[in-house]
């Protein structure tokens, strides 16, 4: 594999990455909240 098709995998992986994390934060914020509560009482 050629150094820019490194490159341009991790590009790839990266955005999708950040992508999925900031759909999974926009449209699940409640759950979040409603999850990080419950981890905190776990804790």
């Amino acid at each position: 594999m050629t150094l820019l098709g490194i490159l341009i995998s991790i590009g790839v992986t990266f955005a999708a990455v950040a992508l999925g994390i900031y759909f999974y934060t926009k449209f699940s914020k409640t759950t979040l909240a409603n999850a990080s509560s419950e981890a905190s009482k776990i804790i």
